[in-house]
């Protein structure tokens, strides 16, 4: 005689199967990138899942408090130069040839059309205008994250003590023109996403909610173009002990499509 299967194992089976599959739609464009993603392991790629979704983190590579420049209120707002004693250390080497490999593996033509795309997809909820990629404005932004990168700060200032705005000059009234958002996160060298933010979805995917809350303000709906870049570089936080790459990224946005 075979034994029954209760009713209440049906019911636990139907709740797995719904919770799997609002997991699965709640992370979908994450999941699907992340599944896509050649570099990684299918180990690898169950692994940054799980921590994604369930929101789990790597206790032993902790990721450090990212901030925002939304008001440019940082404490480092002054250029500085790493002392050059711990540009021979291996955990600064380290952490410099894990830099030097992002910067490599970033598709920049690729990042910002899908992350302008994903900006579009909010702006259209509120009504607003879409917005188009900025590539006039890309030489100036170039210049802009390589001094905040190489001088380890960030301020609304260029390194002579200008407004960000002095890198346009080719841009016609840039000064009532343009607008811009910075942002900077000290990562373990040793962290997965280094990896993965090679595949400019999964990159974009986390900007767009670095950049989510300014991008639906008031004060945005007027822009109609705009550009962003990253750039990766050795940092000396926690030198002695550990390696950590620090990243800026460089924001600007345009009133108007082209020069």
């Amino acid at each position: 005689m075979h034994n029954k299967i209760p009713k209440s194992f049906y019911f636990k089976l139907i709740f797995i199967l719904v919770v799997f599959l609002f997991a699965y739609l709640s992370n979908q464009s994450f999941i699907d990138a992340t599944l896509a993603d050649d570099s990684l392991t299918n180990y690898e790629s169950f692994t940054m899942i799980i921590q994604e979704v369930l929101g789990f983190q790597n206790r032993s590579e902790p990721v450090i408090p990212t901030q925002v420049t939304l008001d440019h209120s940082l404490n480092q707002q002054t250029p500085r130069e790493i002392d050059a004693s711990f540009e021979n250390l291996d955990n600064y080497l380290y952490a410099q040839e894990r830099a030097e490999t992002f910067n490599a593996n970033l598709d920049l033509e690729a990042l910002n059309d899908i992350f302008t795309s994903k900006i579009n997809e909010h702006r259209i909820q509120l009504n607003w205008e879409s917005m188009g990629v900025a590539n006039h404005l890309a030489s100036g932004i170039e210049q802009r994250v390589q001094e905040l990168s190489d001088h380890h700060y960030l301020s609304p200032t260029t390194l002579a003590g200008e407004d960000f705005r002095s890198l346009f000059t080719d841009i016609e009234n840039n000064q009532y023109r343009l607008g811009e958002n910075l942002y900077e996160l000290y990562i373990s060298a040793n962290d997965i996403h280094l990896d993965t933010w090679s595949n400019p979805e999964i990159l974009a995917n986390y900007l767009v909610e670095v950049f989510e809350q300014s991008s639906t303000s008031e004060l945005y709906q007027n822009y109609l173009s705009q550009y962003i870049t990253i750039q990766a570089a050795a940092s000396d936080f926690n030198i002695e002990t550990a390696s950590y790459v620090r990243l800026v990224v460089v924001l600007v946005l345009d009133t108007q499509t082209g020069r």
